[in-house]
């Protein structure tokens, strides 16, 4: 879903390959392991990737940090619609946050959700949509970044993400309120 190098919702993508395929990093690092008795993927926070995966997700991860944070300067609209779809599945899970949402999936949730960001992602970037599919992004690379925690780096980042996600989520809530 996430594509490699692609950049905020004001980025020229024109050049880069028809669909929005995920990052090898962020696909290497999104693997949950499997429980043996029951064949359910198992939610943990402590995934041992090679180095060179989670070198690639941390670079992923500044990247996208740095687009959102002037993305979040300059483009309301995108925002916006990262608070939009973040406060749709933190109401889903019943959380008042992206991040609280986030800590409620189960690993069922968190596969079904990440095989979901793919699937719209690819969509929203084949239609041209692309302030849509950088929504997608920013949650889909906060929700693999959660399954990181055991990097520092990584969680730094995650923190980062959270809370200028969180704070979309925030003021999507003052938005909507504002209108009823």
């Amino acid at each position: 879903m996430i594509g490699q190098g692609f950049r905020g919702p004001g980025a020229d993508i024109g050049d880069r390959p028809e669909t929005f395929a995920m990052a090898q990093a962020l696909e290497n690092c999104s693997k949950n392991p499997i429980d043996p008795e029951d064949g359910t993927a198992i939610m943990t926070t402590d995934h041992a990737q090679p180095p060179r995966a989670r070198e690639q997700f941390r670079q992923h991860l500044a990247t996208v940090l740095a687009d959102l944070q002037e993305t979040a300067a300059q483009d309301g609209e995108a925002v916006a619609l990262i608070g939009s779809l973040a406060t749709q599945l933190s109401d889903k899970f019943r959380q008042a946050s992206w991040s609280r949402a986030k800590d409620a999936m189960s690993a069922d949730n968190y596969d079904e959700l990440l095989q979901s960001f793919e699937k719209q992602g690819n969509a929203l970037h084949q239609a041209g949509r692309t302030k849509q599919a950088y929504a997608v992004q920013a949650l889909a690379t906060s929700l693999v970044a959660g399954t990181q925690r055991a990097d520092t780096v990584i969680a730094q980042g995650e923190g980062l993400l959270d809370a200028l996600i969180d704070r979309s989520v925030a003021l999507y809530r003052q938005h909507l309120a504002k209108r009823h």
